[in-house]
């Protein structure tokens, strides 16, 4: 379950973040905003979702979280500042920079892919190898959202912050070094 598991999602991720980022920085047509707040719409439930099932005791954490309500308290608060950030960036994307749009829009779909199939492969592993029937497979599958959420959220600000100088850093190996040099000026 854990690494096999582990290392799908993250390769998932990963192509969905390269793909995705090169796709928006060629396809001029794509509505990047309507993305952001779709996705951002999506984290919200997710939030929320994982919120509500918590504070009802349909989700139990791990015994290593020693304050609970704490943990819940900066996940969902971390989850709803993304959530705002993925839908204001949307509204106003106008006046935002091409390249953090792109890498807004590419991080934060890998990262709902990431909370989906999480949750997914959670069930599904779950049945399958726990025997577990299907309710109590939700229920640990649910689990998991907190976590994804947190993550998330760290990943999509530290990869906005970082990669443009990453980029520039790296800029002369890059294969598309022209496309992201225009974006960066």
């Amino acid at each position: 379950d854990g690494m096999i598991k582990y290392f799908m999602l993250k390769f998932v991720m990963g192509f969905i973040v390269g793909y995705s980022f090169r796709f928006l920085l060629k396809k001029k047509d794509v509505n990047s905003s309507l993305i952001n707040i779709l996705l951002g719409l999506i984290l919200m439930i997710f939030t929320t979702l994982a919120l509500v099932l918590s504070l009802n005791n349909y989700i139990s954490l791990s015994s290593k979280i020693t304050n609970v309500k704490m943990y819940l308290i900066v996940v969902s608060v971390f989850g709803y500042i993304l959530s705002l950030i993925l839908l204001i960036s949307g509204i106003i994307s106008v006046k935002i920079k091409e390249i953090y749009k792109v890498s807004i829009t590419a991080i934060s779909l890998s990262i709902c892919v990431n909370v989906v199939l999480e949750f997914i492969f959670k069930i599904v592993f779950s049945m399958i190898i726990d025997s577990l029937p299907f309710e109590a497979a939700f229920v640990k599958g649910v689990s998991t959202m907190p976590a994804c959420i947190l993550t998330g959220t760290l990943t999509l600000y530290l990869g906005v912050l970082i990669f443009p100088l990453v980029y520039k850093a790296t800029k002369n190996v890059s294969m598309i070094t022209d496309d992201i040099k225009l974006l960066l000026d």
